[in-house]
């Protein structure tokens, strides 16, 4: 069976309903939530990615019912402690900070939670050491896109027991069927619909953006807007179709691929979504179209694409009609290694494929 992770939701119909969905799929389930604290919660460790005020959310306590629930309908707790800054180097920072950590770890451990996702070494190397019982997750935004990275860090750390690769790395099945082969025991799971562009030059910066102390509101918002960087990248990303050919993207049709080389987990992003019955509508399409492809035929392409999901203004594709025409996984499956030094130079193929897409829907 396939495993997704999803952002988590702090509503039990809303739970409800992905329980439900669960129960209506064979092929592809989810299996656990992901998490941060938002910016006003009193608790956090700031050691989080948060994009999120949630007045709703004051602090842990606030969501432990809500946590409890998931996990007695077997849908594990994953909390981000993936900022890619770790503790100060002066000690009287960093003991105040240690002692903020320890302690939502304790509150974690009360609720039956031991998953936590991390970045950064320094984070990685006290949690390893001082709670031994926590199953660490290596959180994407360490961007690992080498071999040799991934069984480096498994090197230093064998309590790793799960890699999220770089969304670059996602049609590149030479180096995911390696991986696998490498590292059996240790799970992969991938990206399934990033929103950011291909090739995008501000990866390791976008989640520093995102690493803030607690906040007012009114900060929360100044600091949310000031973060110009977060957006260069939307300059550089092309038009639709373009975007389309060139993301990275998962579509459910092709999740069978992946498990043929033992990558069978997945991550739907999204944490900071405005309507969560839209994006649980999505979930049961994407789950959906992994065990009936020709359900999704009359399904907007666009839903699929995190960026453009809830763009009006973009013509909506169907599936049926524009499928046939976007660059093929079996042609990344025998040379998806090959994106990384030769797109739009000795490679033009997803090029190719959005000028055609271009010409036959403008007739």
């Amino acid at each position: 069976m396939y495993e997704f992770s999803v952002p988590f939701f702090n509503d039990i119909n809303t739970i409800e309903q992905i329980i439900r969905i669960n129960k209506t799929y064979e092929k592809g389930n989810i299996t656990s939530f992901f998490f941060a604290l938002p910016l006003n919660a009193e608790d956090r460790s700031t050691f989080e990615q948060v994009r999120t005020f949630d007045k709703f959310i004051p602090d842990f306590k606030s969501i432990e019912d809500t946590i409890k629930y998931s996990q007695d309908n077997n849908i594990k707790f994953i909390y981000l402690l993936n900022s890619p800054i770790g503790f100060s180097p002066l000690a009287k920072y960093r003991d105040k900070q240690q002692e903020n950590l320890s302690g939502l770890l304790e509150k974690l451990k009360k609720v039956g939670c031991y998953d936590v996702r991390i970045t950064n070494y320094d984070i990685l190397n006290y949690v390893s050491r001082n709670f031994p019982e926590f199953k660490i997750h290596l959180s994407t935004s360490t961007e690992y896109t080498m071999l040799e990275q991934f069984r480096n860090a498994k090197k230093l750390f064998p309590c790793i027991t799960e890699f999220i690769p770089s969304y670059e790395v996602n049609k590149n099945f030479h180096l995911l069927k390696n991986l696998r082969k490498s590292m059996p025991d240790t799970d992969v799971e991938l990206i399934a619909d990033e929103g950011c562009i291909n090739g995008c030059p501000f990866r390791i910066q976008h989640p520093v953006t995102f690493t803030i102390p607690n906040v007012s509101e009114e900060e929360a918002m100044e600091i949310l807007k000031a973060a110009n960087l977060y957006r260069e990248c939307y300059k550089i990303s092309g038009n639709y179709i373009e975007y389309l050919c060139k993301a990275k993207v998962i579509f459910p049709w092709e999740v069978d691929y992946y498990g043929k080389i033992d990558c069978k987990k997945f991550k739907l992003v999204g944490r900071n979504v405005v309507h969560p019955e839209l994006q649980v509508r999505y979930y049961d399409m994407y789950l959906k179209g992994i065990e009936e492809p020709k359900s999704l035929d009359n399904v907007p392409i666009k839903l699929f694409l995190l960026r453009y999901r809830y763009a009006y203004s973009i013509l909506e594709y169907k599936v049926k009609d524009i499928k046939k025409y976007l660059p093929s996984i079996k042609y990344f499956i025998k040379h998806g290694k090959e994106c990384h030094y030769k797109c739009g130079v000795e490679c033009t193929y997803c090029m190719d494929k959005a000028k055609k897409i271009e010409q036959i829907f403008k007739k």
